[in-house]
């Protein structure tokens, strides 16, 4: 790829450049896959050699990466060579990518940076591409925004406030990304060998670089195995060449015409995969997030989709994006839920709110949803108010995508017990996370459920100037703990 990339925290322009380490790596996989016959030994003294040459320490061999690895200091001690060249692998990789996310340029002037290279897939079709492109924008003529094409997954600042927190874009992928940044704390609080540990502290909110990596490679295939539900989840890469030729019905945007679909029917092969390619999604010049977008798409199926939403086909009336390319209600959906819904409700509405029949049902979320979604519009009179169910309300794990006034954030806890013990909703934390530059410091909020919001005025028109006084956010949290006091902790409100 010949595009460029500017660095999000150095501002440096660069050749777009995930593994530097590639013939290293293809070095041990080649090892790795003779090491599969019994018959065939792994020179661990070449081994070696090949770990010195990279000019790494053995030591930064986690077991982290296997169940069985302990921390590798000798080779020439290890008995299972699968699990060490595996570690490797995997730490070559990371080390690669870390130095490209930090605008590191290795051997510069002297090799040729360029994204890891991919063989196989099949190739779009036209007709595929013209089902992406209506079902994401409604044309096939005009391209995608220059934020969109521009967005990829990155992580912010390691040493920062937000070391677990992504990049995140002020206008149109703002959504998906949040829902992404959601699932990744899912998996980085809550993984299954921490789930006895409901009450954490805030140092967890601090990872390591493998760690939080790790934590997006779970997020990506959590979001796309529950949108493929039991069928074929699809991945999608870009390369240089297109795969068809364009038409004056369908032109080329510079992504989707150069895409290759990859299948998968196994959760432990699509996540080897992801891992394997993860810079594809974390690189702005690589187009992570439409990348992604086209993925999920593809797991679901357009079919799948269409019925979710209640649509008989494609047309103009119904795009996962909205007028200004921005997440719409079913994209978010789809993100969260794995389901393409128009609504927020629990299950099918029949009938209108004076028992009328519905011309078609009103299709909700049918089940409880990993992520949860709170709402919050002040043009909304009370009794006319967007209806969000205890399917999204109550989730399995304690974070929250919020839209207030039609800007996203993210609210989220620590504590398991939350959503699963109702004495833990007296008096709780939550961290809310928009990824802002006016998010300058870590923002803890206090709940309070208990006494109930207590307003002073006596009319009430003193009732109606106070409450346009509370900050929208805590309308918002209290869509859900209606009446909670929310303490800021000396922080002034921003959202």
């Amino acid at each position: 790829m010949e595009e460029f990339m500017e660095d999000v925290d150095t501002g440096i322009d660069y050749n777009t450049m995930v593994v530097e380490l590639d013939p290293q790596i293809a070095e041990l996989e080649s090892r790795l896959h003779n090491s599969g016959d019994p018959g065939i030994l792994v020179d661990k003294q070449q081994l070696q050699d090949l770990l010195q040459a990279t000019e790494l320490d053995t030591a930064i061999f986690n077991t982290k990466q296997s169940s069985e690895a302990k921390v590798i200091k000798d080779l020439s001690n290890v008995e299972n060579e699968e699990i060490a060249i595996k570690v490797m692998i995997r730490t070559l990789e990371e080390q690669a990518v870390e130095r490209i996310t930090a605008g590191d340029i290795i051997g510069e002037g002297n090799s040729s940076m360029k994204m890891r290279s991919f063989e196989g897939g099949m190739l779009i079709t036209a007709d595929m591409a013209t089902e992406l492109r209506m079902i994401t924008l409604g044309t096939t003529i005009h391209p995608i925004c220059k934020e969109w094409k521009n967005a990829g997954l990155l992580f912010q600042n390691i040493d920062g406030p937000f070391a677990y927190g992504l990049h995140i874009q002020k206008n149109c992928p703002r959504g998906l990304q949040l829902c992404i940044q959601a699932f990744i704390l899912k998996c980085m609080l809550f993984s299954d060998d921490e789930m006895s540990q409901n009450k954490r502290d805030d140092s967890i909110l601090y990872p390591s670089s493998t760690e939080r990596r790790q934590a997006l490679i779970g997020a990506l295939t959590d979001i796309l195995w529950q949108a493929a539900e039991g069928g074929k989840c699809c991945v999608v890469l870009i390369q240089d060449k297109p795969c068809y030729t364009p038409t004056s019905q369908l032109k080329h945007d510079g992504i989707t015409e150069k895409l290759h679909v990859f299948e998968f029917t196994e959760f432990g092969n699509l996540k080897e995969f992801i891992r394997k390619y993860i810079n594809y999604f974390e690189l702005q010049s690589s187009h992570g997030c439409m990348l992604f977008l086209y993925s999920l798409i593809l797991s679901r199926t357009i079919t799948g989709i269409l019925k979710d939403a209640g649509q008989s086909d494609l047309n103009k009336e119904f795009m996962l994006l909205g007028d200004k390319e921005n997440c719409t209600l079913p994209l978010l959906n789809l993100l969260l839920t794995g389901r393409a819904t128009k609504y927020l409700h629990n299950g099918n509405i029949e009938f209108d709110r004076f028992g009328e029949l519905l011309p078609t049902s009103l299709i909700g979320v049918k089940k409880r949803s990993q992520v949860g979604l709170l709402y919050w519009n002040t043009e909304e009179r009370d009794k006319e108010r967007t209806d969000v169910g205890s399917m999204l309300k109550t989730p399995k794990y304690p974070m929250w995508v919020t839209m207030v006034n039609g800007h996203i954030g993210l609210l989220f806890s620590l504590n398991y017990e939350l959503i699963s013990d109702w004495r833990a909703e007296h008096v709780f934390q939550l961290v809310y996370y928009n990824g802002l530059p006016q998010q300058e410091k870590h923002t803890s909020l206090e709940i309070d459920t208990r006494y109930g919001r207590i307003f002073a005025a006596k009319t009430a028109l003193q009732k109606r100037e106070e409450e346009k006084k509370v900050p929208l956010l805590e309308w918002c949290i209290m869509s859900k703990w209606f009446g909670a006091e929310v303490d800021w902790k000396g922080l002034k409100p921003f959202t």
